[in-house]
């Protein structure tokens, strides 16, 4: 859940949608949920899109600096916690 691109709830007035997805998005960035990393040469991070609300910024990047990523996605991706149909799939 992100509030770059989640901005309604279907089905639900959008002032009532607001109000929930701003509580939301509050509770989702409160301090102790939040890791923020000071970047350092050979730093290597690795989070997961699934699971993560995350923010990529340079700020603290030195002068001249690039921020260069590799990107990797597991198949089946998609599939909650626990959802056994992955490996039902896999097995055949």
């Amino acid at each position: 859940m992100n509030p770059a691109y989640v901005r309604a709830i279907s089905g639900m007035p959008s002032e009532q949608a607001s109000e929930i997805l701003k509580e939301l998005f509050d509770e989702l960035t409160r301090p102790q949920y939040v890791y923020r990393h000071s970047w350092e040469e050979d730093d290597l991070l690795i989070w997961d899109n699934n699971r993560l609300v995350h923010k990529a910024t340079t700020l603290d990047l030195p002068k001249g600096a690039e921020r260069i990523m590799w990107r990797m996605q597991t198949r089946d991706a998609g599939n909650p916690p626990g959802d056994p149909s992955f490996l039902l799939q896999n097995e055949r």
